[in-house]
């Protein structure tokens, strides 16, 4: 069986993608004929995943990705890319379009589910509590019309890019200079932005695999919150797993995750993310529809906790064999 890689790309996310990438080669390679291919640099051999930045994309860059493609015609595509143009809908509506077999949401469902504003008002619609939020257009995005906006919150709230991952571009603003300096942190970003009320709590994550929750993590930073140097800097962040839940609250997140999952369309796999109130309450935060596959990333940790080693993981996601679980 042929299997391509597809990784790198674009986004803000290039670099975890080389990680994640590195790892599903490597144990894939185990069993299968795996190529790796650099959506940025489509024509390059990929052997030992040494990081590089990526030029900007451009039309001859896609019609070489799809050549290379055509010339590897593989059985099955995993996806290793993460943010923009994985998780946005656009790499799967190419493979659907040129009929490439790959494992992922859809295009619908991962374009819907990238955008964090209109994702929430979707679960909503099926009983899944949220934060109190505020939606942003890139073009309205000025300092004063955010100052305005912010004036219904309390110190801290939270002002966020609205289709970003890996926490890129998430501030918690705690005062007027605070939320300043987020401003101009995220005015360079290509996105549309949200302010949110902040949640204090703890918070979750729960895997899921083909429509059916994995077991919940506990994710606890030793400083600060869940950002992007704690997601992906070891002995940054605590994992508890199994989350450190009572088994009404286990059956809850993992029933609210599972229909965050349905409502949203979402097929093969994603990993959805909670916050547990103060008063109880699970609220929902985002779901990522191509979780991390690096050595801490949280997806593949809670399915060893149920026997699934990583090869076996990602051959469900695949449908290799016996996709039940």
């Amino acid at each position: 069986m042929k299997i391509v890689v597809v990784f790198g790309g674009f986004s803000t996310e290039r670099a975890i993608s080389f990680q994640s990438a590195k790892a599903v080669y490597n144990e894939l390679s185990k069993k299968y004929d795996v190529i790796a291919i650099d959506l940025a640099y489509p024509d390059d051999e990929i052997v030992d995943f040494e990081y590089r930045e990526a030029e900007k994309s451009n039309y001859n860059i896609i019609s070489s990705f799809l050549k290379r493609l055509n010339s590897i015609n593989p059985d099955k595509i995993f996806i290793g890319l993460h943010g923009s143009e994985g998780e946005n809908g656009q790499i799967q509506s190419l493979f659907e379009l040129t009929g490439f077999n790959y494992y992922s949401c859809d295009s619908i469902s991962s374009s819907l589910s990238m955008d964090k504003f209109r994702s929430k008002i979707v679960v909503s619609k099926f009983g899944i509590k949220t934060a109190k939020s505020d939606f942003i257009t890139k073009e309205n995005f000025s300092l004063d019309y955010l100052k305005l906006i912010t004036k219904d919150y309390s110190f801290p709230f939270v002002v966020k890019a609205n289709s970003q991952g890996s926490s890129v571009g998430v501030f918690i603003v705690k005062s007027n200079n605070e939320l300043e300096s987020a401003y101009n942190s995220l005015i360079v970003l290509d996105d549309d932005f949200l302010v949110e009320e902040y949640i204090s709590g703890r918070e979750f994550s729960i895997p899921i695999l083909k429509g059916k929750a994995l077991t919940p993590v506990e994710i606890e930073p030793i400083e600060g919150f869940y950002d992007y140097e704690n997601k992906y800097q070891e002995g940054k962040t605590n994992h508890y797993c199994p989350a450190r839940l009572n088994k009404i609250e286990t059956e809850k997140i993992k029933s609210d995750g599972e229909k965050v999952f349905s409502s949203l369309g979402c097929s093969h796999y994603a990993r959805a993310d909670f916050i547990l109130d103060e008063n109880g309450n699970f609220n929902f935060l985002e779901i990522n529809t191509l979780p991390g596959m690096t050595k801490l990333s949280l997806m593949p940790e809670s399915a060893l906790s149920l026997g699934i080693s990583f090869m076996e993981l990602l051959e469900r996601i695949m449908d290799i064999g016996d996709s039940e679980l």
